[in-house]
């Protein structure tokens, strides 16, 4: 029995999920012992006009929902980025300045991570998120338009 858990405890399958976002042309990596995810998608018109927190903040909603089916009732998930203020705008939901990033934020706080800040120089290199667009490119489904407008006062 000792034996089988030692196995289990010890295969590469399973190992820690642990969720990399940034916002530049938005990527995510989800990064352990061994890579068990990428993504990244090319921003449209709208979204390339973001501010810089709304970027970072977008970036990790798309990244918390591209993987959701793997996030959804971890208790122990862990989210590293180098945007210090997103803590600060998670911490105060309904002080965002506009409907869409309370709508945003309401979203990410569906899932259960503690948020910790890392220097941007130890983020790994951003080759997927230099890419230019391509013929073909998945049109990023999974946020309406809605989602992205401010319908609110």
């Amino acid at each position: 029995m000792n034996k089988l858990k030692e196995a289990v405890v010890t295969s590469p399958a399973i190992r820690p999920i642990d969720l990399t976002s940034k916002a530049e042309s938005m990527r995510r990596i989800l990064p352990s012992a061994y890579y068990v995810r990428f993504g990244s998608i090319t921003m449209n018109e709208r979204e390339a006009r973001f501010s810089q927190p709304k970027r970072e903040l977008y970036g990790l909603l798309r990244a918390l929902k591209a993987c959701q089916y793997w996030l959804i009732g971890i208790r122990n998930l862990v989210v590293e980025t180098d945007a210090q203020y997103i803590k600060g705008m998670l911490s105060n939901p309904g002080m965002g300045p506009n409907a869409t990033i309370n709508r945003w934020i309401e979203d990410i706080l569906m899932f259960h991570f503690t948020l910790r800040h890392v220097k941007g120089s130890t983020f790994p290199a951003d080759g997927l998120s230099r890419r230019d667009a391509q013929p073909g490119d998945e049109v990023h489904p999974d946020l309406k338009d809605y989602e992205l407008e401010d319908h609110g006062p």
